[in-house]
């Protein structure tokens, strides 16, 4: 059985290349996922990511 089923995940920085791809896999494997990104253009902050 999988561990992450029906768990529920934090992700800060969800929206950046890490964060993305964990957040992908994650709901792949059935956990719920809640994601969290301050999206500041000074630090590449991007909303089309």
């Amino acid at each position: 059985m999988n561990e992450y089923a029906n768990k529920q995940v934090l992700i800060t920085g969800g929206l950046g290349f890490i964060g993305s791809n964990l957040a992908r896999e994650l709901v792949a494997q059935g956990a719920v996922v809640t994601l969290v990104d301050s999206l500041i253009p000074q630090y590449g902050g991007n909303p089309f990511s």
